[in-house]
């Protein structure tokens, strides 16, 4: 049994329908264009003089005709369509190892076009989190080997106080996981 299971297909309407209108409007456009060439390759007494057999082979020739182009059409659509988001994701995946390697010079461009562009700024933000807790390590241990202990209490209160919510986060309607052990 899957215990995590999508229920709502539709997460993100502005990327997901647009990608579907622009599907939508290119097979339109296809079979728009293969109408109106039915429509002038054949008149409508040469039509009528084709026995059965031969109105059979014609449509057949003719839906060939349209699966190869709408094949090739739909193709690179894909292709086009995919890249708004393989490429943002691909981007992402590199941010989020540089961050675990411990790079955090490393900034997360999207493209404007890009899809997951709140993924991205979510990244961003932890980027400069993870920049700044770096940064403040790095203070840490200059107060430690100069026996500051007082700056060091201070620091390692700024490290351990409660990060802000981010704004933008919606809140989430999932079970609390059970209080961690303290120490």
């Amino acid at each position: 049994m899957k215990l995590l299971r999508r229920w709502r297909y539709v997460v993100d309407w502005r990327s997901q329908l647009g990608t579907a209108l622009q599907i939508v409007a290119v097979l339109a456009g296809i079979c728009l264009i293969c109408a109106v060439a039915v429509k002038y390759v054949k008149s409508d007494e040469a039509l009528e003089l084709m026995s059965g057999e031969g109105v059979r082979n014609f449509l057949y020739r003719v839906t060939a005709a349209q699966f190869i182009v709408s094949a090739v059409t739909l193709g690179v659509l894909a292709i086009y369509l995919t890249h708004r988001f393989a490429g943002p994701a691909i981007a992402l995946e590199r941010a989020v190892r540089a961050l675990v390697d411990g790079n955090t010079d490393r900034k997360l461009h999207l493209r404007e076009r890009d899809y997951l562009k709140a993924v991205g700024a979510a990244v961003e933000d932890l980027r400069v989190r993870e920049e700044t807790r770096a940064r403040k390590l790095l203070d840490l241990d200059r107060c430690l080997a100069e026996g500051d202990t007082n700056g060091a209490k201070e620091i390692v209160k700024g490290l351990l106080a409660a990060p802000a919510p981010a704004p933008e986060a919606p809140p989430k309607h999932e079970p609390e996981p059970a209080a961690a052990a303290q120490c």
